[in-house]
């Protein structure tokens, strides 16, 4: 009986062969990887050569119906998978042309060949004889033998190029550094911005956690939300390598994430994936891309290997809605931002108890509260512990948590437990910017300038649109003594940012210990800073201008709080010892943070003073 013989076909373009029953792809004889959409992309590309293939087209032939999927996100990944692994180029195609607001088509010319596979071996016929089936076999293992030896000579002539280009296909570009740029909300409703950019943040976060890269903060990521500038333009712009791009897609209690990695110099696509969970299970699954983004940059760490935390239990799907929404206020980082993003976490806290992440969130907002003036100071203080505490009984790996707890313990002038909890925080997240610039700030009241300066410029670093990095940064050089550098740096932020009140008032500050008041007054008063503008009047001279601004606060405190604090700085302008020490133990016994009194020029005048000493004395600082 004839042997049946099977075929497959084999379309031969360029310096390519592809076996589309074997789904290979092999470039001059030797394999290499195309898997999943790229190669289906492929084959409805090269099967209509020369026709327009429209995207919708491809979507149809793709994904299935009731696939969940950015479909237009994915054809883009594919397309350009297809195109780094066959050498082509959107700008000089040899392969696929890009059709504008069309589609694709395949231009190389493509032979088609039916290969024919050797018949399946039949039985030898009965009359064979002994002696020519011993021929037969020799026959078959002498030409068996030579053709390997044959090979195997190819093999060693060949093997050094063999293996360089085999290499140089697979090295991966060397990342040192990402972004994670805004993903796009595809839900069509921008009333769900938050929750995009919550991802956003939150993969953010858990990249920084791997401690691959350096991860650029999500408040300079930010500033390209729905940007036409280019891959390449962003990398130089934020000094990065990698680009992280991605979209979000939520229905109902479902969540579908894609996102991709960019080599940014050559807008080359590394990776890319799509997921789909259950809202309850974002957390984990936030996790889970940030560990196959690293594992794509470089292998410094294997998927079963994870750093950054345990396990995320699952989450109430409204809970993690009222946590992302209080994220997207948290960051405005103004007083009515603040107080709304504590009543979403409340929320959150309220429908699921359990949610460590909420108390952390929570209690980082209320630190600002309390640093800047917005609330009397106690009881933000003493919410911010409670909440830490409990988000680390619950996940002691949470960086947010150990921030919070450092602020609050350098409030209570714990110098010990604070320096171990910033340090704990950084090492759960070193690109985690907050951390860094709070513990830039404890250094700067120990009278460590010169490490305070390095923390400054590491977070400006990761986040080199921050403003308040910039003005931080500046800060450090004031307490360094260089001065015209501190003006320069305040300067450069204002550039970025020309009505930012805290850049105005450090740069006072610098003008006022140059004797330059007009330009510290003028400071001051773009910035509405009372207090300090007080202090520059007295300083100048113009003590009445100062004792009025004393009157105004008096007015002022019966609408809302004022610090005990700013009546002190004034009197320190004014150079009265009494009044100035008899503020500060106000200030104490209200909880204000007064720890950088002992490294504020402003207040030298008071060194000799002995209440002034005492009140060193219980914060800790030597006599």
């Amino acid at each position: 009986m004839q042997a049946e013989k099977t075929s497959r076909q084999i379309a031969h373009f360029g310096i390519f062969d592809l076996d589309v029953q074997a789904r290979s792809l092999h470039k001059s004889g030797i394999r290499i990887k195309l898997q999943g959409q790229p190669f289906d992309l492929l084959v409805c590309l090269i099967s209509k050569r020369g026709e327009v293939v429209t995207r919708d087209e491809l979507q149809r032939n793709l994904w299935p119906a009731d696939t969940f999927v950015d479909f237009e996100h994915s054809v883009n990944t594919a397309v350009k998978r297809l195109r780094d692994a066959l050498g082509d180029s959107a700008e000089n195609p040899r392969f696929i042309e890009t059709v504008p607001r069309c589609g694709y088509r395949f231009i190389a010319p493509v032979e088609w060949h039916a290969k024919i596979t050797s018949p399946p071996p039949a039985d030898l016929p009965k009359t064979m004889r002994e002696p020519e089936r011993r021929a037969s076999l020799l026959n078959f293992r002498t030409a068996g033998l030579i053709m390997a030896l044959l090979a195997l000579v190819v093999v060693l002539l060949g093997f050094r190029n063999l293996r360089n280009r085999l290499l140089a296909r697979s090295t991966v570009p060397s990342i040192q550094s990402l972004v994670v740029l805004p993903f796009v909300n595809l839900t069509g409703d921008v009333e769900q911005d938050y929750f995009a950019d919550g991802m956003t943040e939150a993969l953010t976060t858990e990249l920084g956690k791997t401690n691959v890269v350096r991860v650029i903060s999500r408040t300079s990521a930010m500033q390209y939300k729905q940007t036409r500038k280019s891959v390449p333009n962003i990398g130089r712009e934020l000094n990065v390598e990698g680009v992280v791009e991605g979209s979000v897609q939520r229905a109902s209690d479902r969540v579908s994430v894609t996102a991709q990695l960019i080599y940014a110099p050559t807008d080359r696509h590394l990776w890319a994936q799509s997921y789909e969970r259950d809202l309850r299970n974002a957390p984990a699954m936030q996790r889970e891309v940030a560990q196959a983004i690293a594992y794509a940059v470089q292998s410094k760490f294997t998927p079963r290997a994870r750093p950054g935390g345990a396990a995320f239990p699952p989450v109430d799907p409204d809970a993690y809605r009222e946590y992302l929404r209080g994220r997207f206020f948290w960051e405005q980082r103004s007083e009515q931002a603040l107080e709304r993003s504590i009543s979403y976490f409340d929320h959150a806290l309220a429908i699921d108890p359990n949610f460590a992440l909420a108390y952390a969130a929570e209690a980082e907002a209320y630190i600002p509260l309390a640093v800047r003036g917005f609330r009397p100071p106690r009881e933000p203080f003493r919410k911010a512990k409670e909440m830490a505490t409990k988000a680390l009984e619950l996940d002691d790996t949470l960086p947010g948590a150990h921030n919070a707890l450092a602020a609050v313990r350098f409030n209570e002038y714990d110098w010990g437990g604070a320096e171990e909890e910033f340090k704990r925080a950084i090492e759960l997240n070193p690109s985690y910017v907050p951390a860094h610039l709070w513990h830039g700030y404890f250094l700067e009241a120990l009278g460590q300038q010169s490490a305070n300066l390095a923390e400054r410029k590491l977070a400006q670093e990761l986040d080199p649109l921050n403003v308040t990095a910039g003005t931080s940064v500046g800060t450090a050089y004031f307490y360094l003594g260089q001065y015209d550098q501190a003006i320069e740096e305040q300067r450069r932020t204002l550039e970025l940012a020309p009505g930012f009140s805290m850049a105005l008032v450090n740069l006072g500050q610098v003008y006022e210990a140059k004797a330059m008041y007009a330009d510290a007054i003028a400071s001051y008063k773009k910035a509405g800073a009372l207090a300090s503008l007080g202090h520059a009047y007295a300083a100048s001279g113009n003590k009445a201008e100062a004792r009025e601004l004393l009157q105004e606060l008096d007015q002022q405190s019966k609408h809302h709080y004022v610090s005990p604090y700013d009546r002190a700085l004034i009197y320190a302008g004014l150079g009265e010892s009494e009044p100035t020490i008899s503020w500060l133990e106000k200030a104490e016994e209200e909880n204000v943070p007064l720890h950088h009194i002992n490294v504020d020029q402003r207040f030298n005048f008071l060194r000799s003073d002995r209440r002034y000493q005492q009140l060193l004395q219980r914060m800790g600082f030597p006599p």
